[in-house]
This record gives structure tokens, sequence and C-alpha cells, in this order.
């Protein structure tokens, strides 16, 4: 299994220790735990309630107590919402001491900065979230399709060539890859609902992404009508 570390989401580095060894492992008790990590005894059991505290392990019914790790996706889709819920609170804190009412305009690189603003993004409205995407970005937002899913959050998918078979969303539609390729330069990605929108384009040659998400009512509106004349 790759490297898991879950200190940058408020889990304690023996509780990221445990939640990883159960994943290989399977359910556990305190004393298998710690036998199975080379720690105390007293600090495994500590690691599972923290661990239960957060959402990331479930007790057993059965005596002796073992602890089974919720799995991957759905812890995933608890600590974006989490986060999202944090960031919430440090938004509205930054706006305080900013002009009111000025639109913002971030600018990103990387796929990985991609998913980040696209998960935020998608998790923290309820409205309607539209989204034209390769498979791949699509199928690694998964977790927010499911908590959007479940919420009862309207969501439409179009996915940009082959895949998207697996997605918790049934696809609105297929996008021919060379016909956006042309107008883009490359592959785009349009994340958009009626407050924010997020761009981004991965070029032909060369593969680097760029884009950026913004609450600017024009470049919202333009997001929009790029989704409307792609899909239509």
């Amino acid at each position: 299994m790759p490297s898991l570390d879950l200190t940058p989401f408020g889990f304690t580095p023996t509780e990221s220790q445990a939640y990883r060894a159960l994943l290989e492992r399977g359910p556990l008790g305190g004393y298998a735990l710690a036998k199975a990590l080379a720690i105390a005894r007293a600090n495994a059991y500590q690691a599972l309630h923290g661990l239960e505290t957060k959402g990331a392990v479930k007790a057993t019914t059965e005596e002796p107590r073992r602890y089974r790790p919720v799995a991957p996706d759905a812890l995933f889709a608890q600590i974006v919402e989490r986060e999202s819920r944090q960031l919430d609170v440090l938004e509205a804190a930054l706006r305080a001491g900013s002009m009111a009412g000025a639109p913002d305009v971030i600018r990103f690189t990387g796929q990985r900065s991609l998913d980040e603003q696209a998960l935020r993004m998608a998790a923290r409205t309820t409205d309607l979230v539209d989204c034209l995407g390769p498979a791949s970005l699509l199928e690694r937002l998964a977790p927010v399709w499911h908590k959007r899913a479940a919420d009862g959050s309207q969501t439409r998918l179009w996915v940009t060539g082959d895949g998207g078979e697996k997605l918790p969303i049934p696809i609105a539609g297929r996008i021919v890859p060379d016909s956006v390729a042309a107008i883009f330069g490359g592959l785009p990605v349009v994340l958009a609902s009626p407050a924010a929108a997020i761009v981004a384009v991965e070029q032909a040659v060369g593969g680097d992404l760029q884009g950026f998400w913004s609450n600017d009512r024009v470049l919202v509106g333009l997001a929009h009508a790029a989704l409307r004349a792609l899909t239509s």
C-alpha cells in the first residue's frame, strides 16, 4: 500500500498508522493492534478511540471488541466534508477583512491542485453542479459524487472520451475529445455551479495543466456557456 498519512487532516501519527494497519489486517482489538504496531497497549487503545471519535473506524458488537476501518472512500468523503466546513469558516473570516463582494480568481497548476479545487467546490454546494472532463478525473472525484447523491444534490456529469461506467452517478453524455481539444488546445475540465466555476486545460503538447477557480459572474457565465455549447 502506498504511504498513508492522515496527519494533515487532524489525525495523530499513531491514528494514521493504526488506520493503515486495520486496512491491511482487517478488524483488530487493542492488544492485537499494539503488537502489530509494536507500541504500548494504552497507545493502541487511545488511537482506536481517536479513530472511532473521528468516524474512521467502527467497533464490532461481539466481545472481545474489535475495530473495523471504514472504507477509504467513505473516510475520504468525511474528510472532504469536514475540511470544507473549516474552509468555509476561514473564507468568511478572510472575506470580512477584504473588499465586500469583490470577485475572486484563483489560478492553479497541476492535477493535484485541480482535484483539490474540484472536490472542495463540489462538496461545499447543494446547488446543481455540472462537470465535464475525462473519466480519470471524474473517477478520482467519486467520493464527492457519492456524497452529493446521498444528499440529494443534483449533479450532471459529461465524460470526454471513453470510461466512466463505474461512476456513482449516471453520466449525462459523452463528448468527442478531438472536438473540444481543437477549441481549447487540449482536454478541458469544466465544473460549474450557480455561484462558481472551475475551468482547466491539459495541454496537448507537454501535458501541462493550468486552470482557475472563480466566483466572478462573468467567468461563471462563460463557463456555463461553454458547457452548453459543448454538451448540446
